[in-house]
C-alpha cells in the first residue's frame, strides 16, 4: 500500500543503521562471545544469556535495517548453542 503525504509535509525517514547480520565483523564478534561463554560453563552462559544477548536483540531492534534477521541469527546461534550445551551434558557430541 503506498503512503501518500500533504504536499507540505515534511518526508519522515526512519535513521537505521546497516543491517547487523550482513556486517562481518558484528557477526564474527557475536559468535566469538558466544561460544567463549559456552565454554566458560555455566557462568559463561550466563553472562551470555543475560547480558550479551538482551543488549544485542535491543541493538537490532531499535539500529538495524533488518531487525527481524538480526534477531533471527541471534537466537538461532543460542539455540543451537543451548542445544550443543544439552547434548555435551548426556555425553553424545555431535
Amino acid at each position: 500500500m503506498t503512503k501518500y503525504r500533504n504536499p507540505g509535509e515534511p518526508e519522515k525517514q526512519e535513521k537505521r543503521g546497516a543491517s547487523l547480520y550482513h556486517d562481518e565483523p558484528f557477526r564474527a564478534e557475536f559468535l566469538m562471545l558466544a561460544a567463549m561463554g559456552s565454554r566458560e560453563g555455566d557462568s559463561g552462559w550466563e553472562f551470555m544469556m543475560n547480558e550479551v544477548v538482551p543488549r544485542a536483540l535491543q541493538e537490532a531492534r531499535e539500529h538495524s535495517r533488518t531487525p527481524y534477521l538480526d534477531c533471527a541469527f541471534i537466537e538461532g546461534v543460542m539455540s543451537g548453542l543451548n542445544a550443543r550445551r544439552v547434548l555435551d551434558a548426556v555425553g553424545k557430541r555431535p
